[in-house]
């Protein structure tokens, strides 16, 4: 076997036995977005009919003939068709299945593209996934997201390099740890240690953090009554261990959505349905959005904030260290799975229900019953969509209010307890 196909049913072997629970499944659903995954796909199907996963589905949504849609149809003639019909992820979660996400970044396919088309499109697809979204942040399913590079975005990254796409794909399975004689075990060490800040910020108690960096963030946000803090070391709803992102460094939790005031300044591009936003600061009020701009995608910028329901609030709240293995590559990768997890980071819209249900020792018989209440009662933001935009710096400082007085958490961009 040669050592890429190796090392690409190591990263599939990872994905389905430790990111994916099939205790109570064989279910398993892939999704991704262009033909240059094929391959990739045909070992993940290979080796999950090796773990006897029957029921085997995949939606590929392609990127490149999405864009040929949208380039060649008016605004008002889009409407539901198969590229924007996400049904299946429905189907799939409603079945308590997996639904394993194979993300990768094309640069500038989307800049010929009117953004009104991009945003109607767009909200056609989420009104087709409802359920999934509805469920996944509650980890009611198994799912992950993960990254497999194409020659586009690796040429992109490093321009002019004959070894481009090897250099992305190596990069990838290095902070995958797949490289490692077993990643899984690697990925058990890791949660090991990431749980020792976790579980320090959930003693704290604290309920307001306040953020400066040489950027110009000066921002502060508080917390509900009752929550807590999450990592990667997840659960499903059966209690067998999943992990939702292929690689993940952070800690997070579910902000109060009304408390939000003050000013960031991004510390890497953001990329949203295809379009790259950079150099952008978000000012708050109370919680809400109330100025925002940016230098590069300001246009997308604002219609993330004014065109979603409650986009112009937090629903996320996510500390990484500076210090970690996606940071210090050096390298600004123009996708928020990695981006996000190399930098301290904010998301607009939806919060999750997971960072206070799990507090509150409810059945899920009461918790069906009151979720809306709950998330009013406890200010989580309700919203269609989930932007993180990432805000952490080599010099970003974190001090927190808590119930045992005032403490720094982070000096120089790490964590400092």
């Amino acid at each position: 076997m040669e050592q890429r196909e190796m090392l690409d049913r190591k990263y599939a072997q990872l994905l389905l036995r430790r990111c994916l629970s099939f205790n109570n499944t064989d279910t398993l659903l892939i999704d991704y977005n262009t033909h240059e995954h094929d391959k990739f796909v045909e070992i993940i199907i290979d080796e999950a009919k090796k773990m006897n996963i029957k029921n085997i589905g995949t939606y590929l949504c392609d990127e490149d003939e999405f864009h040929e849609y949208l380039k060649n149809i008016d605004l008002e003639d889009i409407e539901l068709n198969p590229l924007l019909d996400r049904t299946s992820w429905n189907e799939t979660a409603k079945k308590d299945g997996c639904v394993l996400h194979i993300n990768t970044f094309i640069p500038e396919l989307m800049n010929d593209i009117d953004e009104e088309k991009i945003t109607k499109a767009s909200e056609i697809r989420i009104k087709t996934y409802k359920y999934y979204k509805q469920n996944n942040t509650q980890y009611n399913f198994p799912w992950v997201i993960c990254a497999y590079p194409n020659e586009r975005w690796a040429n992109y990254l490093f321009n002019n390099d004959k070894d481009a796409y090897l250099k992305l794909y190596n990069y990838i399975i290095k902070m995958c740890m797949v490289d490692k004689e077993c990643p899984v075990n690697e990925w058990q060490k890791y949660i090991i240690e990431n749980n020792y800040y976790k579980d320090n910020l959930n003693r704290l108690e604290i309920n307001k953090l306040y953020y400066k960096n040489s950027l110009g963030t000066d921002f502060e946000i508080g917390f509900p009554k009752k929550y807590e803090w999450l990592n990667m070391d997840k659960t499903d709803k059966y209690g067998s261990p999943i992990m939702v992102n292929m690689p993940s460094y952070e800690i997070f939790t579910t902000p109060d959505s009304k408390t939000a005031n003050g000013i960031v300044y991004n510390s890497r591009p953001l990329v949203f349905n295809g379009k790259i936003i950079d150099d952008f600061y978000i000012e708050f009020k109370d919680g809400k959005a109330i100025n925002y701009k940016a230098k590069i995608g300001n246009e997308s910028l604002i219609k993330i904030i004014e065109n979603y329901q409650n986009s112009n609030r937090l629903g996320e709240v996510a500390l990484v260290n500076n210090n970690s293995p996606i940071s210090n590559t050096g390298i600004v990768f123009y996708d928020t799975l990695f981006d996000e997890n190399a930098s301290c980071h904010l998301a607009l819209g939806r919060g999750s229900k997971k960072t206070i249900v799990d507090c509150l020792n409810l059945s899920k018989e009461e918790i069906d019953k009151s979720i809306d209440q709950l998330l009013d009662e406890y200010c989580i933001n309700k919203s269609d969509i989930h932007v993180d935009f990432m805000i952490g710096t080599s010099d970003l400082e974190i001090k927190a209010d808590t119930n045992k007085g005032k403490k720094k958490i982070f000096k120089n961009g790490n964590f400092c307890f």
